[in-house]
């Protein structure tokens, strides 16, 4: 049975056999004791059990209680895999059954944990699973035999290391040490193990992790439970260290989930965080517009980060007012949903709005607030080092130098700890809004460090598993930007008529004249290309930074913007002893910022241009051309 029809049948049955047990008369009065409850309940219970004719009389009050217990277990499980907060509403207590059976107050516990916890109240499920694991660990291990408590103890553990990773609590790992011997749990204890190093900044190490997941399910042949629910916590991180690549690669799984309903927020909050790294704040906005449609606060589990990235992005399009009016109502509804842990992000993106709009008491108040939240939480990693990355922040749009640096060394600490080239450049970033100019020199060897790491098999890999030519251009241009250290471009791929746009990034519109002049300079690169034979163009060879723009293009400028500049970079790779030009990129760039040319990505898209016949090689083009 699919998802849907589940979906359909389990309110109903439930609801049968609530019926048969009296289950909803044990909640009627709750000011009686528990023992006059239980009876009255059984009382009427039994009445409509007798009013019934005898063909359709199945099961009286107490023996419908085994099939309730088993019936909220199936359906907490179902509940916990779709998000379904609307199914886990109408799920029933079994509180008031406790005196009869100490364990059926453990699953009350398991099925209010799972509610809380899909509602992002982590500490409420924190508290609510130490104390299943309480109940469980007395001499009658509340009534349950050993092969139950020991399953109830091991999905209950899995659960806290799910929900404590990250929130970059080193109990996680503890968590994944305690399930290592239980052979069903094995996925997920390196998926757990996996998150705490992501939000602890240690992507590489994550990495190892996730490559150990795919090897696992190969062998196991079969999904591991909680299947996919670790692609909330995992594009997030990859959000909130501007990993562009990342996020990229996690949107697949995301929109593989997203035909459940409560997943088509996160598929909007994902794109949502894709666009705005790659500086397309207006495509960011409609989609976290669309998931704030979609997600109300105390609804839905990732409420939290999709309001803190709406905030942010209103800030980055320099809606300051609009940002900060937006966050703070934000704010109101998390603290009215009780979203303590969430609370903190909303916090930290806020801080920055209202320092941006000159409220620097304000601004302040939210950053230490959530400092001092996280810290006293035991919090590490990535949560902590962006409020630090925030309060920094604050100080340098304030004019307090001396706290800047402060909190910047601080971040530091935290973003520089692990060889995390997102991290590094998220820090740098800062280190250069706070000094300017004078940290152009420090920042060139930064850059040049994060060049370097940025993997040339991680590069092709992530082009060559783009679904269409569209989405690969986007991502190589994106690659191109990001490597070069452009604040946007145009890329142009030669078709058998020649050079067409397939990609933009940073600018609205190409001007009048672009594709001519683009055209006449992949003619120049040609020449210059067969005269060197397999090497590489002059273009490609010399750095940016000490190569002045094309005169071809010293006319088009202006449409760079005020102190920018555009700088043609060719696509293309060594193919038979010959140098192929497939492409030409043309990047935005800011003089006073560090550039240099993107050869060995414009080598990775070409040859996944070429290998693919997404395009048309210039000899064939030109040939055509001369031809008509």
């Amino acid at each position: 049975m699919d998802a849907k029809a589940t979906r359909g049948h389990t309110p109903a049955i439930v609801e049968r056999i609530v019926w048969r047990s009296g289950g909803r008369a044990a909640a009627l009065d709750p000011s009686m004791d528990a023992l006059a409850r239980l009876g009255k309940t059984f009382e009427l219970a039994q009445q409509r059990y007798l009013a019934l004719p005898e063909n359709q009389r199945v099961l009286c009050a107490p023996e419908a209680l085994r099939p309730l217990a088993r019936a909220c277990i199936q359906t907490a499980s179902f509940v916990a895999s779709q998000l379904d907060i609307a199914l886990w509403e109408e799920m029933p207590s079994l509180k008031p059954y406790e005196p009869l059976s100490a364990s059926l107050g453990v699953v009350d516990l398991l099925n209010q944990g799972i509610g809380k916890r899909i509602t992002a109240r982590y500490e409420e499920a924190r508290a609510l699973y130490e104390a299943v694991l309480a109940r469980l660990a007395q001499p009658d291990g509340a009534g349950l035999d050993e092969t139950h408590k020991l399953h109830t103890v091991t999905g209950v553990t899995c659960g806290l290391g799910m929900i404590e990773a990250p929130m970059g609590l080193a109990s996680a790992l503890d968590r994944a040490r305690a399930l290592e011997s239980t052979s069903l749990y094995q996925v997920n204890v390196v998926l757990i193990t996996m998150l705490y190093h992501l939000w602890k900044g240690d992507v590489l190490t994550a990495e190892k992790h996730k490559h150990e997941v795919e090897m696992l399910r190969l062998q196991q042949g079969g999904r591991s439970l909680f299947e996919g629910g670790h692609l909330m916590a995992e594009v997030s991180a990859y959000a909130c260290s501007d990993d562009l690549v990342r996020v990229k690669q996690t949107l697949d799984g995301i929109e593989r989930m997203a035909v459940m309903p409560a997943w088509k927020p996160i598929l909007c909050y994902a794109r949502g965080e894709y666009h705005r790294i790659r500086g397309d704040h207006t495509s960011a906005l409609s989609e976290l517009s669309h998931a704030l449609e979609l997600a109300t606060a105390g609804q839905h589990q990732m409420w939290c980060e999709i309001a803190s990235a709406h905030v942010r992005v209103l800030d980055a399009l320099g809606l300051h007012e609009r940002a900060t009016a937006a966050g703070e109502q934000y704010l109101l509804e998390a603290e009215a949903a009780q979203l303590r842990f969430g609370q903190n992000t909303i916090k930290v993106a806020l801080a920055c709005a209202h320092a941006a709009n000159g409220d620097r008491a304000r601004a302040e108040a939210l950053a230490d607030g959530a400092i001092e939240a996280l810290n006293e939480l035991g919090s590490q990693g990535l949560s902590i080092g962006l409020a630090y990355e925030a309060r920094a922040r604050v100080a340098l749009r304030s004019g307090d130098r001396e706290a800047f640096s402060l909190w910047a060394k601080r971040c530091s600490d935290v973003f520089r700890a692990s060889n995390n080239r997102a991290l590094i450049a998220k820090h740098e970033r800062l280190m250069r809004e706070g000094h300017g100019p004078e940290a152009v020199g420090l920042a060139n060897g930064m850059t040049a460090l994060l060049r370097a790491q940025m993997g040339a098999a991680h590069i092709a890999t992530a082009l060559s598993a783009c679904s269409d030519p569209r989405e690969r251009a986007r991502l190589g241009l994106d690659f191109l930007v990001a490597r070069s250290g452009a604040v946007g471009g145009f890329l142009y791929a030669i078709e058998p008529h020649g050079p067409v746009l397939v990609a933009q990034s940073g600018i609205d519109e190409p001007p009048s004249g672009l594709t001519a002049a683009v055209a006449e300079h992949l003619r120049v690169e040609n020449d210059d290309a067969e005269t060197t034979g397999s090497e590489a163009p002059t273009s490609l060879k010399t750095s940016s930074s000490s190569t002045q723009t094309s005169t071809i293009f010293s006319t088009l400028t202006s449409i760079a913007g005020v102190g920018r500049e555009l700088r043609p970079c060719v696509v293309g790779h060594v193919a038979k002893d010959r140098f192929a030009i497939t492409g030409l990129a043309i990047l935005v760039i800011d003089p006073l910022k560090p550039y240099s040319t993107p050869a060995d990505v414009a080598a990775h898209l070409s040859r996944a241009w070429f290998d693919s016949g997404e395009v048309t090689s210039i000899s064939a083009w030109l040939s055509a051309m001369t031809a008509d």
